[in-house]
C-alpha cells in the first residue's frame, strides 16, 4: 500500500474534508452530466450493497446471543442452531446483495463510460480538424481508451462500495453511542487516529510524486528510443551504449520508487495495525466499564463484536479514499483533450454553380508562429493550379485552409465569392475533395472503402470508376475481388493499391474542388505511372489545388503559385517562371538533379 500511494495520489490535499468535499462534488456532478438515466445502477447498486453491509452487521448481534447465553448459564442448543442458521442466512443473503450491487455498478458504468466516449466522439466530430491533427493518434487513442477506462474502478467500486461503507461505519457508530455514549466517543476517536499514517503517506506522497512521473517519463522516453531505434542501433553496433542508457533510466525509476516505498512502509504497518484493531482501547475501557458495574455483560459482548465489525469497511475506505482524487485529475485531463474552439461554421447548405476559389489578404499563425503573412490568390474554375516553394513556406497550411481545418487569422478564402466560413462543415466538404499521400483505408471491404457513406452508387458504377483509378484489374485477382478486407489500415495492400483506391474513393464523391497533396510521393516508378493516370481523369472539369513536390509532374498546369516565408512570391506558367522567378528556378534545378542523380560519380572516385 505504500508504493499504492504513488499510483492513487495526485494532490498534495488529498487528505483535508474540504478538499474531499469539492472533489466529490465535481465528480458526481461530471458522472451525473455523462450518466443520464444509467445513474439509477448506480444509486441502485450503492442501496443494495448498503444492505449487504448492514446484512454484515448483523451476524455479530446474533453471535452476541450466543455468547451471553454461554457467559450467564442460559445455553440451549435448539436455539443456537437456529441462530446460527440465521448468521448462515443472512452471510448468503449478504454475499447474493454484495453481487448483484456488483453486478448493477458494473452495468452502470460501463453504460456511463459508453456514454462518455459517445460524447467524445460527438466532441471530436465537431473539433477543427487542425486542432485533432495537432494532438496527434496517440494521444487521442490514449484518452478515448485508457484514460476513459481507468473511470471503470471508481464508477464501479469507489461510489457503489465506497459510499455504502461510510453509512455502515455510520449506521454501526450510531448503534454504539445508543448502547454506550461512552465507547463511542472512543471509537469516534480512535478511527481518525488510526487513519492519521494515511495524511502522513499522503503528504510525503506529493512531496515525491513529481520526481516519481520525472523519473518514470525517463524510463518511458528511453524505451521508446531503444525500440525505435533498434535498427540504427544494430546496423551502427550501438546495441551496448543504447542498452546501457535504458539500463540506468530503469535503475534509477527502481532505486527512486524503493526509497519512496521505505520512507512509506512503517507509517503503512501502522496503519493496517492500528485500524483493524478497533478494540485497541475500548475493551480495556468497556472491560473497565463493566467491572464498576456502568455496563452490563450483554452491553459489552455487543460492544466488542460491533467493534469488530467495523475494521473491514474501514479498510474498504482507505482503498477506496485515493480513487476519488484520481478520477477527478482523469476527468478534468479527458475533457482538457477534447475540449476546443469551434471553427467558424455557417448555416449554408445550397450547393454553388462557381467553384473558383479566392485567398484574400489570408494570414494565419500557428501557436503564436506565424505561417502565412498576406496571401492573395485566385483559382480560375476548371483550372488546375499547383502550390511550390521550400520546406515551410505554408504550401501544406494553404490546402488545410482551404479544407477550413483552422480559421484565418486575418483576411477571407472564398468559393464561389461565398467565404468559406459561411458554408456549413457539411456543405463545405460535399464541395472538396482531398487527396493526401497519407492514404487512410478503414477496416472493411474495399468496396465499403470506396463507397464509405454513399450508398446510392451501384457496383456497375463503382466498377467502371475503379477502372479510370486504374484499380480494377488488381481487385479482381484478390481471393474476394471487391468483398476483400483490406485489413486494419489497409495493411493487407501495398501502398501504391491504397492510393488507387483512395482516388476511386475521391471519384466516387465526385466533388468539384480536388485538393491534391503530392499523391505520388512515395511511390515506386510503376506505381506512380498508374497513379498519375489516375489522377488525370480525377481531375477532368475540376477546380485543383495542387501540392507539388515533384516538380517535373506539373510543368502542364495551367498556373503555379510560387511560396517562400509564407508569401507568394510569383504566379505564372511553368516557363515563365523559370525566366522570372529564382526560387521556382531553384527549385526545378534541384528536382532535375535529383531525377538524374546516380553513382557513377562516386564509382568513378
Amino acid at each position: 500500500m505504500a508504493c499504492e500511494a504513488h499510483n492513487k495520489t495526485h494532490t498534495p490535499t488529498v487528505y483535508k474534508s474540504t478538499y474531499y468535499q469539492q472533489i466529490i462534488g465535481y465528480c458526481m456532478k461530471k458522472i451525473l452530466k455523462y450518466a443520464g438515466e444509467n445513474m439509477k445502477y448506480v444509486y441502485l447498486s450503492a442501496l443494495v450493497l448498503f444492505i449487504s453491509v448492514i446484512l454484515g452487521i448483523v451476524p455479530f448481534f446474533l453471535l452476541n446471543e450466543i455468547i451471553i447465553s454461554l457467559l450467564e448459564g442460559t445455553f440451549v442448543l435448539e436455539t443456537a442452531i437456529k441462530i446460527i442458521l440465521l448468521i448462515c442466512l443472512s452471510l448468503v443473503f449478504k454475499a447474493i446483495a454484495f453481487g448483484g450491487g456488483l453486478g448493477l455498478s458494473h452495468i452502470g458504468a460501463f453504460n456511463i463510460i459508453e456514454n462518455m466516449r459517445n460524447t467524445f466522439l460527438k466532441d471530436m466530430a465537431r473539433q477543427p480538424m487542425g486542432h485533432i491533427l495537432d494532438k496527434g493518434t496517440g494521444k487521442y487513442k490514449k484518452t478515448f481508451v485508457e484514460d476513459v477506462s481507468l473511470l471503470e474502478s471508481t464508477l464501479a467500486h469507489t461510489i457503489p462500495e465506497g459510499v455504502p461503507a461510510v453509512f455502515g461505519v455510520l449506521t454501526t457508530l450510531v448503534v454504539i453511542f445508543f448502547i454506550d455514549y461512552r465507547i463511542g466517543f472512543i471509537v469516534l476517536v480512535m478511527i481518525p487516529v488510526s487513519m492519521s499514517p494515511m495524511a502522513y503517506m499522503m503528504k510525503v506522497g506529493m512531496e515525491k510524486m513529481p520526481k516519481f512521473y520525472e523519473k518514470r517519463d525517463v524510463l518511458n522516453h528511453t524505451l521508446i528510443e531503444y525500440v525505435s531505434g533498434m535498427e540504427v542501433v544494430k546496423v551502427f553496433n550501438r546495441v551496448t551504449k543504447s542498452f546501457d542508457k535504458l539500463a540506468k533510466a530503469t535503475k534509477d525509476n527502481k532505486d527512486f520508487t524503493i526509497e519512496w516505498c521505505k520512507v512509506t512502509w512503517k507509517s503503512m504497518s501502522v496503519l493496517y495495525s492500528l485500524l483493524p484493531c478497533t478494540l485497541l482501547v475500548p475493551l480495556p475501557v468497556g472491560v473497565y466499564f463493566y467491572i464498576n458495574g456502568s455496563l452490563t455483560l450483554s452491553s459489552l459482548t455487543l460492544l466488542i463484536m460491533l467493534c469488530l465489525s467495523l475494521g473491514e469497511p474501514l479498510l474498504k475506505l482507505i482503498s477506496f479514499m485515493p480513487s476519488i482524487p484520481i478520477a477527478e485529475q482523469n476527468i478534468k485531463k479527458i475533457e482538457a483533450v477534447f475540449k476546443h474552439d469551434d471553427v467558424i461554421n455557417g448555416a449554408f447548405e445550397a450547393f454553388i454553380d462557381s467553384t473558383k476559389i479566392n485567398f484574400e489578404n489570408v494570414s494565419f499563425a500557428y501557436k503564436d508562429k506565424n505561417v502565412l503573412s498576406n496571401v492573395s490568390f485566385e483559382i480560375e474554375e476548371k483550372n488546375i493550379y499547383a502550390l511550390v516553394g521550400p520546406s515551410g513556406s505554408g504550401k501544406s497550411t494553404i490546402a488545410k485552409l482551404l479544407m477550413h481545418f483552422w480559421d484565418v487569422n486575418e483576411g477571407s478564402i472564398k468559393i464561389g465569392g461565398k467565404d468559406i466560413r459561411e458554408f456549413s462543415f457539411d456543405n463545405l466538404m460535399r464541395h472538396i475533395t482531398y487527396v493526401s499521400q497519407e492514404n487512410t483505408l478503414f477496416e472493411g471491404t474495399i468496396f465499403e472503402n470506396i463507397v464509405l457513406d454513399n450508398r446510392e452508387i451501384t457496383k456497375v458504377d463503382v466498377i467502371q470508376l475503379c477502372k479510370k483509378a486504374n484499380c480494377h484489374e488488381f481487385i479482381s485477382q484478390l481471393p474476394h475481388g471487391y468483398e476483400t478486407n483490406v485489413g486494419t489500415l489497409g495493411n493487407k495492400l501495398s501502398g501504391g493499391e491504397r492510393q488507387r483506391i483512395t482516388i476511386a474513393r475521391a471519384m466516387v464523391k465526385d466533388a468539384p474542388i480536388v485538393v491534391l497533396d503530392e499523391a505520388t510521393s512515395f511511390a515506386d516508378t510503376q506505381n506512380e505511372f498508374l497513379i498519375q493516370e489516375a489522377l488525370s481523369s480525377l481531375l477532368q472539369d475540376k477546380t485543383v489545388l495542387l501540392i507539388a513536390h515533384k516538380l517535373h509532374t506539373i510543368t502542364e498546369v495551367d498556373k503555379i503559385i510560387v511560396m517562400n516565408d509564407g508569401g507568394v512570391e510569383a504566379i505564372a506558367p511553368h516557363n515563365e517562371l523559370l525566366n522570372n522567378s529564382g526560387t521556382y528556378k531553384v527549385l526545378f534545378e534541384q528536382n532535375e538533379k535529383s531525377i538524374n542523380w546516380n553513382l557513377e560519380g562516386i564509382a568513378n572516385a
